[in-house]
């Protein structure tokens, strides 16, 4: 996170198990920091700790965090797995996102990506 002084605050509520409202100081510094990545990252991971495991939530989070960083490919793959895993299946929009990114950079990633057809169980 860019300012270290919350990144130190929000490290000791999570330590302390007070996950509420960690929840809530980031999301403040993220309606001010809407760019950092990091930031998006804990919160979205905060939220699928327990007590929270709201993967709904987290999947929201990395909508909005999708929003900022549009060629975030970890943001992707999470709000995939979450969506696939936790809240029922991929719907139309996402497989359809998933293969736009396949075809952009299959020609530059061909031996890295050969897994992912098996994932989102299509062919290309």
């Amino acid at each position: 996170m860019k300012e270290k002084e919350i990144h130190k605050i929000i490290d000791k509520l999570v330590s302390n198990r007070e996950l509420e409202t960690a929840e809530r100081l980031l999301e403040n510094y993220l309606e001010v920091n809407p760019y950092d990545v990091d930031g998006w990252n804990r919160l979205i991971i905060l939220e699928t700790l327990s007590p929270l495991e709201d993967y709904g939530r987290a999947s929201e989070y990395l909508y909005s965090a999708l929003s900022y960083h549009k060629d975030n490919k970890l943001f992707f793959v999470l709000l995939v797995f979450f969506t696939d895993w936790y809240l029922g299946g991929l719907d139309e929009a996402l497989v359809k996102k998933a293969m736009e990114i396949i075809q952009r950079i299959w020609k530059h990633h061909q031996c890295y990506l050969t897994f992912l057809p098996v994932i989102f169980e299509v062919k290309i």
